[in-house]
């Protein structure tokens, strides 16, 4: 079940101190967390971390005592066993627990796929299936989020003003042309919303798109209107 968890100024802890423990570091800091790595030893990106005080260290192995008091923990180390052991002093403590081995089958919750931009927050899971499809959407997704932020109006067209009815007539979105314009333009990366306005006076597209896709000229293509 889907859920965004309120977390700021609320103490997590994370076992284990390498690339992967860092990403679940960055994204409880990101929430606001209080959080706590206990390791032995810290990878460079977590060593940061610490030396700067965005978390706190406990440079040791994992023990049960360390999830008390705590409302969620990941389970981030190379070694199975111990992220078994995590998981098992959470369920005697009803606290929160992600593994992210083999063990994850049977934690409460598992990451999704995570972007953000400015005040959205887009999430992808597949359950723990796949985490590269999960990626993939986040990824393409992500793109479409960027591109919504720098959107333009754009109209592209003519009318009896510019041309004559003779001159207009081959760029007549008629018959079966009008649904397989309006079909290409639905697959363009950057097109957000659209109108194809096509009548005896004018024809017309008027569409909400990305700076790139207005200017790159495909628009006047799909149209014919690259021909004039």
């Amino acid at each position: 079940m889907p859920v965004s968890l309120l977390l700021a100024g609320r103490p997590c802890l994370v076992v284990g101190g390498g690339k992967v423990a860092v990403r679940k570091i960055g994204h409880l800091l990101e929430a606001g967390a209080t959080v706590t790595v206990v390791s032995p030893e810290l990878c460079e990106e977590a060593a940061e971390l610490a030396a700067s005080g965005h978390i706190r260290h406990t440079a040791r192995p994992f023990e049960p005592s360390d999830v008390e008091g705590v409302v969620l923990a990941f389970a981030a180390t190379n070694d199975r066993y111990v992220n078994r052991q995590v998981l098992e002093a959470c369920r005697a403590r009803n606290v929160l627990c992600c593994c992210v081995d083999g063990n994850w089958a049977q934690s409460d919750f598992t990451t999704p796929a995570i972007t953000r931009h400015g005040g959205v927050t887009l999430t992808v899971s597949t359950g723990g299936q796949s985490c590269r499809q999960a990626k993939l959407i986040k990824d393409n997704l992500a793109k479409h989020i960027a591109m919504v932020e720098t959107a333009d109006l754009v109209v592209v067209g003519t009318d009896h003003h510019h041309m004559d009815i003779e001159e207009r007539e081959p760029f007549h979105l008629t018959g079966p042309r009008f649904e397989r314009t309006g079909w290409m333009i639905m697959q363009l990366w950057g097109i957000h919303e659209f109108m194809l306005l096509n009548t005896c006076n004018r024809v017309e597209l008027i569409a909400v798109a990305s700076k790139e896709t207005s200017s790159n000229g495909i628009l006047r293509h799909l149209l014919g209107f690259d021909k004039l």
